[in-house]
């Protein structure tokens, strides 16, 4: 299993939450930004919603996180179309797959159950995740 490190300002196991991450790499491959923009996502603590855009549609959903474990639940994205899903359908992919996690840096690696990094991103915005 792949272990943890922090970001600048480490929370802990939080340091995956509160924070907007930006797509990187794909299966292995360097993602360019696409027309529509480069995919994000976030994983907000405050109510265990993962959100963000992935390539064409915005995304959301529920997440389960358990030390280095982490599993998006019930994802659902709005149904644009656009010339070409290619990208999106991999990232919504991808992000199904995810079974582990690790931040290296300001890089975060998210892996499936057999410990294939599916997808690397960079952390763009610290959010608060305070609760009011």
């Amino acid at each position: 299993m792949p272990e943890r490190s922090g970001i600048a300002g480490d929370r802990g196991s939080s340091a995956l939450e509160n924070v907007q991450w930006t797509l990187i790499e794909l299966e292995g491959a360097p993602i360019a930004a696409a027309a529509g923009g480069t995919p994000t996502i976030s994983l907000s603590s405050k109510d265990q919603r993962a959100s963000g855009f992935a390539g064409c549609n915005r995304f959301f959903g529920g997440y389960e996180l358990d030390g280095d474990g982490l599993r998006l639940t019930g994802l659902a994205a709005t149904r644009m179309a656009c010339p070409d899903m290619s990208v999106e359908a991999a990232v919504l992919k991808a992000l199904d797959a995810t079974a582990t996690w690790k931040i290296d840096g300001r890089k975060l690696e998210l892996f499936d159950a057999t410990g294939k990094l599916r997808s690397r991103w960079t952390a763009t915005v610290i959010e608060s995740g305070d609760k009011p």
